[in-house]
């Protein structure tokens, strides 16, 4: 390390010594046979011999270097003294001794070539088991990250069918919680239809004008059902109706023109001399009758109403709310005292006849009625258990 500190030289020099740290020699350090004498008092620098065939252009190899070409003679004074430059085939040009010098043809002999034949095989071979090895230990490395990577595709592909058996799971609870809710629905509608056909009545006995039209008409799924003169007129659960000849000429507009997607009448009432009530699904409803009538039914709402019906006379009517209160005016007297002699307001229906016949009809399922002819009361006794 203490040629890096010898006197005298410049940095043209330090590149010659990093390059090859002989160029050094006879500077800072002698070879033996360049000292004369003993002691270092005459260091007797000789010029080394030179290899006279060679010449300036030649091509030489710095042994333990590389090749390059002969720039110059052997210089005899200056700081490279006994030395030649040497252009490297890298380039570069360096200060070289002689004696490190041999013809290019002849760099290395026979012998020098089989030596580095053998060694750059057996470097070859050791880089070989080298790579084999580590090539073997990349392919294992490689198979346990493709086991890693399979066994997450398979934890991923389980989780995903558990989650897709989960899902399926809870839809089909879903699909099975929303059948059983809407087969709980539809049972409690048919128990409520069946409820509310029962209070009604599922049959009747009659005697109207086109009898076989409205027997062959007539069924359990009758919602109401009114009669008035020749006419009768029939509304079921669905929304449909059905009417025969003699009805109201605008109740018979109403029902003949209205298209299927309009609220379909749930309520009817027909009297004499054009008067009926009809209440839509919709909660709307109307109506032909008196003043009172009509002043009454607009003091109160129409989803109140629960049953309406017209007596012999223009001005006679009955009307009856779901709360079982009532309205009435110019009906039979009779019905009058039965109604005065009632504390309480629990009536469902009210019927009024042509010629002063009445019905009552109470929600403990007690009922009245009076005002017929003789054969009609004869009728009405028979059965009276099965009147509701």
């Amino acid at each position: 390390k203490t040629q890096l500190f010898r006197r005298n030289m410049n940095y043209s020099m330090l590149r010659d010594i990093f390059r090859n740290p002989r160029a050094h020699t006879g500077h800072g350090y002698y070879r033996r046979e360049q000292i004369q004498g003993s002691g270092r008092s005459s260091p007797g620098i000789c010029l080394p011999n030179f290899n006279s065939r060679l010449r300036v252009g030649d091509r030489v190899h710095v042994r333990g270097y590389t090749n390059g070409t002969i720039e110059s003679n052997v210089l005899l004074n200056g700081p490279y003294r006994g030395r030649l430059l040497i252009r490297y085939d890298d380039g570069q040009s360096y200060h070289t001794k002689p004696e490190e010098l041999v013809e290019a043809t002849s760099a290395l002999d026979d012998r020098e070539c089989q030596g580095l034949e053998t060694e750059v095989k057996k470097q070859i071979q050791q880089l070989d088991a080298e790579i084999a090895k580590m090539q073997a230990d990349r392919d294992g490395l490689a198979q346990i990250l493709s086991e890693i990577n399979n066994e997450r595709e398979m934890e991923r592909q389980r989780q995903a069918a558990l989650e897709a058996a989960r899902i399926a799971e809870q839809k089909r609870r879903a699909e099975a919680e929303a059948e059983a809710e809407r087969a709980k629905r539809r049972r409690i509608e048919k128990e409520r239809k069946e409820t509310e056909r029962s209070d009604r009545g599922k049959y009747i006995d009659f005697n109207l004008h086109e009898s076989d039209y409205v027997q062959q008409n007539f069924g359990k799924t009758v919602t109401s059902m009114a009669t008035g003169g020749t006419a009768t007129v029939m509304l079921y659960e669905d929304g449909d109706w059905m009417y025969t000849a003699g009805l109201p000429k605008l109740l018979h507009n109403k029902l003949k023109g209205r298209a299927k997607h309009h609220p379909s009448p749930v309520y009817v009432a027909v009297g004499s001399e054009d008067r009926y009530y009809i209440k839509f699904s919709n909660g709307k409803s109307e109506w032909v009758g008196c003043d009172d009538l009509t002043e009454e039914l607009n003091s109160s709402s129409s989803s109140k109403v629960k049953s309406v019906a017209f007596g012999e006379e223009w001005d006679s009517y009955f009307v009856v709310y779901t709360d079982g209160g009532y309205a009435y005016q110019s009906v039979p007297s009779e019905l009058v005292k039965l109604i005065k002699k009632r504390i309480k307001a629990d009536l469902s229906c009210v019927s009024l006849g042509p010629d002063g016949e009445y019905y009552v009809g109470a929600e403990d399922g007690r009922a009245w009625w009076g005002g017929m002819h003789a054969d009609n009361l004869s009728i009405a006794g028979k059965v009276k258990d099965r009147i509701k």
